[in-house]
């Protein structure tokens, strides 16, 4: 009696070499989006100490080799002023630039911070 060949299997369905490329390309872009989504949340969540840049708006004589600094920074469109002391030579020697280091849920609650001081919330 003669025999019949068994069905040759099914055929997979082949990917594309261009369909692969594009599907890793894709995979790699939304891994990537949401690395920075992370980091940017991070980076500014609750607890994390927020920096403005500030304008020097009145500087007292240096006395003890310290100079308050009066400044004004603007945080979330409202504008405050603070008035701090600096080393006298650091600010000098600096540059004469300053920024405040706020947190985040009370603005009014600042320091003064110079360009060679840690970064805001870094000892």
């Amino acid at each position: 009696m003669p025999t019949t060949p068994p069905d040759p299997p099914a055929a997979r369905p082949v990917m594309s070499s261009r369909l692969r490329a594009a599907y890793v390309i894709l995979s790699g872009i939304v891994i990537f989006g949401a690395f920075l989504w992370l980091r940017a949340h991070e980076t500014h969540g609750p607890g994390q100490a927020g920096m403005a840049s500030a304008t020097v708006i009145r500087q007292s004589p240096a006395t003890d080799g310290r100079t308050d600094l009066t400044v004004s920074y603007t945080v979330d469109g409202k504008t405050r002023q603070i008035t701090k002391s600096v080393e006298t030579s650091a600010f000098s020697s600096q540059g004469r630039i300053v920024w405040v280091c706020f947190d985040p849920t009370d603005p009014s609650s600042a320091s003064l911070r110079l360009p060679e001081d840690p970064l805001c919330g870094q000892s």
